[in-house]
Protein backbone atom coordinates (compact mmCIF):
# COMPACT_ATOMS: atom_id res chain seq x y z
CA UNK A 1 0.00 0.00 0.00
CA UNK A 2 3.02 2.56 0.75
CA UNK A 3 4.02 1.76 -2.15
CA UNK A 4 0.86 2.44 -4.28
CA UNK A 5 0.96 5.91 -2.30
CA UNK A 6 5.06 6.53 -3.66
CA UNK A 7 3.52 5.84 -6.86
CA UNK A 8 1.00 7.71 -7.20
CA UNK A 9 3.21 10.48 -5.79
CA UNK A 10 5.91 10.06 -8.18
CA UNK A 11 3.23 10.17 -11.03
CA UNK A 12 1.87 13.50 -9.99
CA UNK A 13 5.62 15.09 -9.62
CA UNK A 14 5.73 14.16 -12.92
CA UNK A 15 2.47 15.38 -13.94
CA UNK A 16 2.82 18.32 -12.24
CA UNK A 17 5.81 19.42 -13.87
CA UNK A 18 4.24 19.18 -17.20
CA UNK A 19 1.60 20.90 -15.64
CA UNK A 20 3.79 23.76 -14.56
CA UNK A 21 5.69 23.82 -18.05
CA UNK A 22 2.27 23.98 -20.20
CA UNK A 23 1.48 26.62 -17.87
CA UNK A 24 4.54 28.70 -18.28
CA UNK A 25 4.53 27.97 -22.39
CA UNK A 26 1.03 29.28 -22.63
CA UNK A 27 1.31 32.46 -20.66
CA UNK A 28 4.57 33.50 -22.57
CA UNK A 29 2.31 32.12 -25.87
CA UNK A 30 -0.17 35.00 -24.82
CA UNK A 31 2.71 37.94 -25.04
CA UNK A 32 3.88 36.53 -28.15
CA UNK A 33 0.34 36.80 -29.47
CA UNK A 34 -0.06 40.53 -28.07
CA UNK A 35 3.32 41.26 -29.99
CA UNK A 36 2.25 39.75 -33.50
CA UNK A 37 -1.27 41.49 -33.02
CA UNK A 38 -0.38 44.79 -32.05
CA UNK A 39 2.57 44.40 -34.89
CA UNK A 40 -0.26 43.38 -37.40
CA UNK A 41 -2.55 46.25 -36.30
CA UNK A 42 0.36 48.76 -36.70
CA UNK A 43 0.78 48.13 -40.31
CA UNK A 44 -2.71 47.75 -40.95
CA UNK A 45 -3.42 51.11 -39.30
CA UNK A 46 -0.14 52.79 -41.74
CA UNK A 47 -1.58 51.56 -44.87
CA UNK A 48 -5.34 52.91 -44.21
CA UNK A 49 -3.54 56.54 -43.31
CA UNK A 50 -1.19 56.59 -45.79
CA UNK A 51 -3.25 55.29 -48.86
CA UNK A 52 -4.34 58.68 -50.99
CA UNK A 53 -4.69 57.01 -54.19
CA UNK A 54 -5.33 53.52 -52.64
CA UNK A 55 -8.06 51.67 -54.71
CA UNK A 56 -11.55 51.92 -53.43
CA UNK A 57 -11.74 47.74 -53.07
CA UNK A 58 -7.91 47.63 -51.41
CA UNK A 59 -8.95 49.69 -48.68
CA UNK A 60 -12.17 47.34 -48.02
CA UNK A 61 -9.93 44.84 -47.95
CA UNK A 62 -7.78 46.23 -45.72
CA UNK A 63 -11.12 46.96 -43.36
CA UNK A 64 -11.74 43.57 -43.56
CA UNK A 65 -8.88 41.74 -43.15
CA UNK A 66 -8.34 44.22 -39.62
CA UNK A 67 -11.66 43.21 -38.18
CA UNK A 68 -11.00 39.01 -39.13
CA UNK A 69 -7.43 39.74 -37.37
CA UNK A 70 -8.71 41.44 -34.39
CA UNK A 71 -11.38 38.14 -34.16
CA UNK A 72 -8.64 35.49 -34.71
CA UNK A 73 -6.35 36.88 -32.14
CA UNK A 74 -9.02 37.69 -29.48
CA UNK A 75 -10.47 33.54 -30.07
CA UNK A 76 -6.30 33.17 -29.74
CA UNK A 77 -6.11 35.08 -26.40
CA UNK A 78 -9.47 33.48 -25.21
CA UNK A 79 -7.92 30.19 -25.70
CA UNK A 80 -4.66 30.75 -23.86
CA UNK A 81 -6.88 32.05 -21.22
CA UNK A 82 -8.82 28.77 -21.10
CA UNK A 83 -5.28 26.90 -20.95
CA UNK A 84 -3.99 28.97 -18.08
CA UNK A 85 -6.95 28.85 -16.18
CA UNK A 86 -6.81 24.92 -16.61
CA UNK A 87 -3.41 24.32 -15.81
CA UNK A 88 -3.48 26.73 -12.99
CA UNK A 89 -6.75 24.44 -11.16
CA UNK A 90 -5.07 21.35 -12.41
CA UNK A 91 -1.31 22.12 -11.05
CA UNK A 92 -3.69 22.99 -7.65
CA UNK A 93 -4.88 19.75 -7.54
CA UNK A 94 -1.52 17.97 -7.81
CA UNK A 95 -0.42 20.02 -5.20
CA UNK A 96 -3.01 18.78 -2.82
CA UNK A 97 -1.55 15.91 -3.46
CA UNK A 98 2.38 16.28 -3.41
CA UNK A 99 2.08 18.91 -0.19
CA UNK A 100 3.37 21.50 -2.11
CA UNK A 101 1.57 25.32 -2.17
CA UNK A 102 3.21 26.93 -5.23
CA UNK A 103 0.20 28.21 -6.86
CA UNK A 104 -1.99 27.06 -4.30
CA UNK A 105 -0.68 29.76 -1.69
CA UNK A 106 -0.03 32.80 -4.11
CA UNK A 107 -1.83 35.78 -3.32
CA UNK A 108 -4.78 36.65 -5.80
CA UNK A 109 -4.30 39.70 -7.11
CA UNK A 110 -6.89 42.52 -6.17
CA UNK A 111 -7.87 44.31 -9.45
CA UNK A 112 -7.10 48.25 -9.64
CA UNK A 113 -9.61 49.10 -11.66
CA UNK A 114 -11.12 45.28 -13.47
CA UNK A 115 -9.82 42.16 -13.98
CA UNK A 116 -7.21 41.68 -16.51
CA UNK A 117 -9.94 39.20 -18.60
CA UNK A 118 -12.26 41.76 -18.31
CA UNK A 119 -9.87 45.06 -19.69
CA UNK A 120 -8.58 42.27 -22.38
CA UNK A 121 -12.42 41.49 -23.64
CA UNK A 122 -13.10 45.01 -23.11
CA UNK A 123 -9.89 45.91 -25.17
CA UNK A 124 -10.71 43.64 -28.49
CA UNK A 125 -14.59 44.87 -28.36
CA UNK A 126 -13.05 47.60 -28.90
CA UNK A 127 -10.90 47.36 -31.59
CA UNK A 128 -13.57 45.32 -33.30
CA UNK A 129 -15.96 48.65 -33.27
CA UNK A 130 -12.96 50.84 -34.84
CA UNK A 131 -12.56 48.44 -37.82
CA UNK A 132 -16.84 48.07 -38.41
CA UNK A 133 -16.34 51.88 -37.13
CA UNK A 134 -13.71 52.42 -40.23
CA UNK A 135 -16.40 51.13 -43.02
CA UNK A 136 -18.72 53.86 -42.03
CA UNK A 137 -16.19 56.88 -41.09
CA UNK A 138 -13.17 56.80 -43.84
Amino acid sequence: MAESANARKETAKGEYAEVCANFRHYSSLRFGIWAVYFGTLILLAALLVNSPGMHPMMLVFLKIFGLLTTAVFWRYQEAMMAHLTYYSNRAKELEAILGYKNLSMRPTPKPWFMRVDLATQLLYGFLVLFWISTFFFS
